[in-house]
């Protein structure tokens, strides 16, 4: 895991590392279908440099305790360090705002109602008790709606899971098929932002949208070869991207904090952070309402069932 500071001027948005390693194919391109043939001598140089690129990060000297101490904290960052959870939670931008606070109570009644009607099954949203009295949740047949703050989203478009605090999204401008969001209920913009019970929650999800990831792997590694679609030996575990990007500087553009899970495409290039190139991101092109429910009604019942057997995995573990 790379957790990075970012400050003005270091880099423009999103130009890290992987942006370095996006350039480098894993396989000679002339292997992958639809890709015009390569040189392959060109794509062994290639990888050749990307070794070497490798090899001199590795070799550089570790820097001590006491030398990035010196370099990265000033009094300010240690004040900040020795903060209670409660004071960075404060630090939040979203926790004094407001309409934020308003529309986490919304979202909160929105995905419990949705999952009691259209999901069946399907675990339900608590409401926290500070919400026990708000009024009551909408129709069976009212248009639900999350806020991925500050924005409006159809749920039965956008989110086919959510937990007791956080919901998986598609993505409406995904870079890979099947890159999703895992976005907290309560409009947080941060990561210190969130409860202890919110941190747990978290990685139960993770866990949960990764499972699902792998299925649909598998799936399509089974169709490949059934197909004789397969080119190349297959992984035996999926590699995916992992990012958040928190603050302006990382490339957050929207306030709310969300996490990007990205399959790695063994036959294409790296996949490194979220939005590889800025203009890039803009000009791509949205999908539409029809195109993201076909997804979220697909990845629906695989989240039903790892959910149920992670609940009564944990309730095993009692006994």
């Amino acid at each position: 895991m790379h957790i990075v500071e970012r400050v003005a001027g270091d880099f423009t948005p999103n130009n890290m590392i992987y942006h370095e390693l996006q350039s480098f194919h894993l396989l000679p391109a002339d292997s992958v279908e639809g890709r015009p043939p390569q040189d392959t001598d060109a794509s062994l140089s290639s990888m050749a440099v990307f070794s070497q690129l490798v090899t001199a990060m590795q070799q550089q000297a570790p820097q001590s305790p006491q030398d990035i101490a010196a370099e990265l904290l000033d009094a300010e960052d240690t004040a900040r360090a020795a903060a209670t959870a409660a004071q960075k939670r404060a630090l939040d931008p979203l926790s004094t705002n407001a309409d934020a606070a308003a529309k986490s109570t919304a979202n909160v009644e929105q995905l419990r109602a949705y999952a009691a009607a259209a999901m069946g099954a399907f675990q339900s949203v608590p409401v926290p008790a500070a919400t026990a009295t708000a009024s009551a949740p909408p129709s069976p047949l009212a248009p639900y709606t999350f806020t991925f703050f500050p924005h409006p989203v159809p749920v039965a478009v956008s989110v086919p899971y959510c937990s007791a605090h956080f919901c998986v999204m598609v993505n409406l401008k995904p870079i890979v098929p099947n890159h999703l969001m895992v976005v907290p209920i309560r409009c947080v913009g941060t990561v210190h932002g969130l409860t202890e019970a919110e941190v747990e929650d978290w990685g139960h999800v993770m866990r949960c949208t990764i499972d699902v990831l792998e299925e649909l792997r598998l799936e399509q590694q089974q169709h490949s070869s059934a197909h004789g679609e397969a080119s190349v030996s297959a992984p035996l575990l999926g590699n995916y991207s992992v990012a958040v990007q928190q603050g302006a500087l990382a490339g957050q553009t929207v306030a709310h904090l969300h996490v990007h899970v990205i399959p790695f495409d063994p036959q294409g290039k790296l996949a490194g952070e979220p939005e590889t190139d800025e203009l890039e991101q803009q000009r791509r092109p949205p999908r539409t309402p029809a195109t993201m429910k076909a997804e979220t009604d697909a990845l629906r019942p695989l989240f039903i069932k790892y959910a149920a057997a992670a609940a009564a995995a944990a309730a095993s573990r009692k006994k």
